[in-house]
């Protein structure tokens, strides 16, 4: 909590628009709030027991490290030249070296993915965008954070230049030649071929079909 304390999530912009499938989409964001996505029925199948907890900032969604995610037949970034991903977070002791929270696109090749290497009371952030076999990996520990705190992490990607955040500050950049994804589809808390299962507790997910900069990023201030 003392590390997002600056950083107050905009609710109406989250909750505004929600459709019955737990999904926002307005103005070139997709919104997923995860309470209402592990409540729907529509596009989503849920992997384990993901549960229902409380959070600073309504309804979240906790992952056990084991056997819990959500899988969904929506890929966000498909055809996209440049891309915004962000998510309200909070990383938790007890789980793998290295876990993956968010994979959209396909299995290998042609995917973007969040991940994370976890201590036993530190994480630090890793993302990585691949195209056509070729990609560029985001992570260092020099960057590390507590374990058991919520945060604000983001990557962006436009026309292949990429970077990666943390509470609206960035940590590292990198490029790779790029061709925008075609295909695919989604899951949280895993990758998308069940390795490397995430635990923690997730609030919301918006993806922007844009570029943006860490002062435009959405739900914070």
């Amino acid at each position: 909590m003392k590390r997002v304390s600056h950083y107050v999530m905009n609710l109406s912009l989250v909750l505004m628009f929600i459709s019955c499938s737990g999904v926002s989409r307005d103005n070139g964001k997709i919104v997923w709030v995860m309470s209402d996505l592990l409540q729907s029925k529509e596009g989503v199948l849920v992997n384990g027991n993901p549960k229902l907890i409380e959070s600073p900032y309504g309804k979240a969604v906790e992952f056990d490290g084991v056997d819990d995610a959500l899988f969904l037949e929506d890929m966000p970034i498909k055809n996209l030249n440049e891309f915004t991903v962000e998510m309200i977070i909070r990383f938790d002791k007890g789980g793998f070296e290295e876990q993956r929270y968010f994979h959209t696109g396909t299995v290998s090749k042609d995917r973007s993915l969040m991940e994370m290497r976890s201590g036993e009371d530190t994480w630090y952030l890793d993302g990585m965008f691949e195209s056509k076999e070729k990609w560029v990996v985001l992570m260092s520990p020099e960057y590390s954070h507590p374990l058991g705190e919520w945060y604000h992490i983001a990557f962006t990607v436009k026309d292949g230049e990429q970077a990666t955040y943390v509470n609206g500050k960035k940590e590292l950049e990198g490029n790779v030649e790029y061709k925008p994804i075609t295909e695919g589809q989604t899951s949280i808390g895993v990758r998308q071929n069940k390795l490397s299962w995430f635990k923690g507790a997730i609030y919301s997910i918006t993806i922007t079909d844009k570029y943006l900069n860490s002062k435009d990023f959405t739900g914070i201030k």
